[in-house]
């Protein structure tokens, strides 16, 4: 993967960590083109934050 794809679903973690709602990420992702839906391609403490907010995507 490109930085730029693991620097934006790392941020993407960090604001759902911080509360942003499930639906805000998803709709920012969409935009950005990141693909959430499978945890197994993202980096472990992303994973673990998305887990953790949403129980899972």
């Amino acid at each position: 993967m490109t930085d730029y794809y693991n620097g934006a679903i790392t941020a993407l973690s960090y604001m759902a960590e911080q509360g942003a709602k499930k639906e805000d990420i998803l709709s920012v992702a969409e935009i950005m083109d990141i693909d959430l839906s499978d945890l197994n391609k993202i980096d472990e403490s992303d994973r673990e934050r998305f887990q953790t907010a949403f129980a899972e995507l």
